[in-house]
């Protein structure tokens, strides 16, 4: 990673938090190898858990079993079924069972994540505590309140002896530890961090070459350049069948990233559509630039989209499956261009038609007055995917058995990873001469396709590390290695060298005498920022006539304050 990126990382202030368990619980992605980095912790404090263990009772970090006497956990997750079959009988339980000596009491919620974190307040108020708490079952708001109350525990006084793995994540992936301490100074909860330009920065726009090719015309460059293409798309019949049918541009305004301001508005300023406007200047200030004139332009460049016929109304309620009904639900293709985070978004991957190969990532549009801003927010990370409570009795070999995920490299030394499965089963070391997705030779490959239905791992469940040489040393030779290989390629070309990482304010985690009011500002400027971005370039506000109330209303939802709220909980964050 170059060194811009990295500085910009540090720059930009993350604070996202994961669980972790304690007692019955296997889960997350990191690894841990007799002899690899992943277990090399030595003995750790007791001071913030149980009366009955001093950790004496966990073997030194590198030696296996974790306990000589078996010991069980509790472990609430969620799992709705649909890639992994049953976490009692996966192949994954069994074996790391047998390594580490530590059996789990699966406490299964049957969801996804909106379902576990309705279900796991109830647990939590019930007095009758698991062991841990795994895969993404609390609100940062939540987690603060239950360290509050001491439900769970600090984790980060176990790091130095009995987690190696993840203190050394914490020491290189310095946005890894910044995310996740609270403002009394520790960590409560691990979090899921994949380090990929792929999912680093995810507001992309796509266009069907094709249209592109039979019309003779260039991939767009600037704004100005992207409505002509438009123009052409509903003009000319690209898809020649004689009807008026083609849609030039759509997006999916309810779908994660499918949204079309993230991707068109950073052309006329920088637009982080989850902080409503917050944006971080050279001089360390925040702002609040949903109020400005370059937002205003944005708007009004929309809005003439759509009201030329360029751009689909629907855009503001359909979901994926409406795009796809236009890619995929006829003889023809009938959309030009499209905002989504891959193609599987809007087409079928790997279809019989092919049309997921034919849409190709549009880059970086320059706006009117210059700019040229992608969204980019760093190292992915999904928050509260593992935290002890305080009715855990073994919170060392907790830890020892979390560590593992942390160590991906080590994971596969050992042969079976949390994520990939086993050796020689779901995936092998890579043959001579396989390619990796960073155009060197591979070190794994699948033997069978991730993401498909599987009782073998525990994909994507816990907390776990994984770094972009990781990622990029698996064979690119699978149709779901296409993701990767576009974060290595067209993502580093078209969109990192406009990466606005630096401008970035992302505030997770407000100090207790700021958290109402921080929480009750977000909810003001949601809701006014909402209901008039979509109203303007629909049409049902005037962006002249409706403007001057549009701010008076700004004023009324505390956008000052917002933006000086931010400020300091900023350089608080920055103090730490």
């Amino acid at each position: 990673m170059n060194m811009k990126r990295t500085l910009a990382m540090v720059l930009a202030v993350m604070m996202a938090v994961s669980v972790v368990g304690c007692s019955s619980s296997t889960s997350s992605s990191g690894d841990s190898s007799a002899g690899s980095t992943a277990d090399s912790a030595s003995a750790g404090s007791s001071s913030t858990q149980t009366d009955s263990t001093d950790g004496s009772y966990v073997n030194p970090p590198g030696e296996y079993p974790i306990v000589n006497e078996k010991i069980s956990l509790e472990v609430v997750v969620g799992n709705d079924g649909t890639i992994i079959e049953d976490l009692e009988t996966n192949g994954f339980t069994a074996w790391y069972e047998e390594l580490t000596n530590i059996h789990i009491d699966w406490n299964v919620i049957v969801g996804g994540s909106n379902v576990v974190q309705e279900k796991v307040p109830l647990i939590m108020a019930s007095g009758d505590l698991p062991d841990i708490l795994m895969g993404g079952s609390m609100s940062a708001a939540e987690l603060l309140s239950y360290a509050d109350q001491g439900l769970i525990i600090p984790l980060d006084p176990y790091f130095d002896d009995y987690a190696p793995n993840i203190k050394k994540v914490y020491e290189e992936v310095q946005m890894a530890r910044d995310s996740s301490l609270t403002p009394d100074g520790h960590v409560y909860a691990l979090n899921r961090l994949v380090d990929s330009f792929n999912e680093s920065m995810p507001k992309r726009a796509w266009i069907y070459q094709p249209w592109l090719d039979t019309l003779g015309l260039d991939m767009p460059t600037t704004t100005e350049e992207f409505r002509t293409v438009l123009e052409a798309f509903r003009d000319q019949d690209p898809n020649g069948n004689g009807l008026k049918d083609e849609v030039p541009f759509a997006g999916s305004d309810s779908s994660a990233n499918g949204e079309i301001d993230s991707f068109i508005l950073n052309s006329f300023l920088y637009y982080d559509r989850a902080t409503y406007g917050l944006e971080l200047l050279e001089d360390g200030t925040v702002r609040c630039n949903i109020g400005s004139e370059e937002y205003r332009e944005g708007l009004r460049y929309l809005h003439g989209l759509l009201v030329d016929g360029l751009l689909a109304p629907e855009t503001f309620t359909q979901d994926r499956n409406a795009l796809k009904a236009l890619t995929e639900g006829g003889e023809v293709n009938q959309l030009g261009a499209v905002t989504a985070f891959y193609w599987g978004h809007f087409t079928n991957e790997n279809g019989e038609k092919g049309r997921d190969k034919e849409f190709v990532a549009i880059p970086v549009l320059k706006g009117p007055e210059g700019v040229q801003y992608a969204y980019d927010r760093g190292t992915l990370m999904n928050g509260q995917r593992f935290e002890i409570t305080n009715a855990c009795e073994y919170p060392e070999a907790a830890m020892r058995w979390a560590d593992y995920f942390y160590d991906a490299d080590g994971m596969m030394e050992m042969g079976y990873s949390v994520n990939a499965g086993k050796e020689g089963v779901d995936w092998k070391k890579a043959d001579e001469g396989v390619l990796g997705i960073d155009g060197e030779q591979a070190k794994y490959e699948y033997i069978v396709a991730p993401g498909q239905k599987q009782n073998s791992y525990w994909f994507q469940l816990p907390a776990y590390y994984e770094s972009a040489d990781y990622i990029n040393s698996w064979a690119a030779n699978l149709p779901s290695s296409r993701k990767e290989v576009f974060g290595n390629a067209e993502s580093e070309a078209k969109y990192l060298p406009y990466s606005a990482l630096d401008k970035r304010v992302a505030i997770y985690f407000p100090a207790p005498e700021y958290a109402t009011e921080w929480t009750d500002l977000q909810l003001n400027m949601k809701t006014t920022v909402e209901k008039y971005r979509a109203g303007f370039i629909m049409g049902d506000y005037d962006l002249d006539a409706d403007w001057d109330q549009y701010l008076a209303d700004l004023e009324v939802s505390g956008m000052e304050r917002y933006a000086e709220l931010a400020q300091i909980l900023l350089e608080q964050t920055a103090a730490e």
